[in-house]
């Protein structure tokens, strides 16, 4: 009897350790610090993110701000492109998908201007919303 109390005791605890796992993740994302590139040419922001397990199957918008002394714009954003800033329009999209937890940024004909920092931010259908900072620095050479 003891024992078949400790094995229950035991897959008990067990399921909770793994309960508390999935409502517990943290957000968090994978970017580097610093990125370089040349101007003119295209850049990559490798970026992966995590969120708390129950919000794994819901719609998401995925969104890249540009942070330059303190002044942010929006330099992607994955359902409405009017949103994004005009410094951005038409250089900037995702090369991974979104649904794959996959946040990485390119940017094309990389200029001057687009020296900064850039944070990813995801906002969830139900109004959950996270931004993933300090994000990566833009250098320009």
């Amino acid at each position: 009897m003891k024992y078949l109390e400790g094995t229950m005791i035991g897959k008990s605890y067990f399921l909770f350790s793994l309960l508390q796992v999935g409502l517990s993740q943290d957000s968090k994302a994978n970017t580097p610090e610093e990125v370089t590139a040349e101007k003119g040419s295209c850049v990559q922001i490798p970026c992966n993110y995590s969120y708390p397990m129950y919000l794994a199957n819901r719609p998401r918008v995925g969104i890249w701000h540009y942070d330059k002394s303190g002044t942010v714009t929006t330099a992607f954003h994955s359902k409405d492109h009017n949103i994004i800033s005009p410094q951005f329009q038409h250089r900037t999209r995702l090369s991974g998908d979104l649904n794959d937890d996959n946040c990485s940024l390119i940017i094309n004909n990389v200029r001057w201007q687009d020296v900064g920092r850039y944070y990813f931010r995801i906002e969830f259908d139900d109004g959950n919303k996270f931004n993933y900072k300090p994000g990566t620095r833009l250098q320009v050479s």
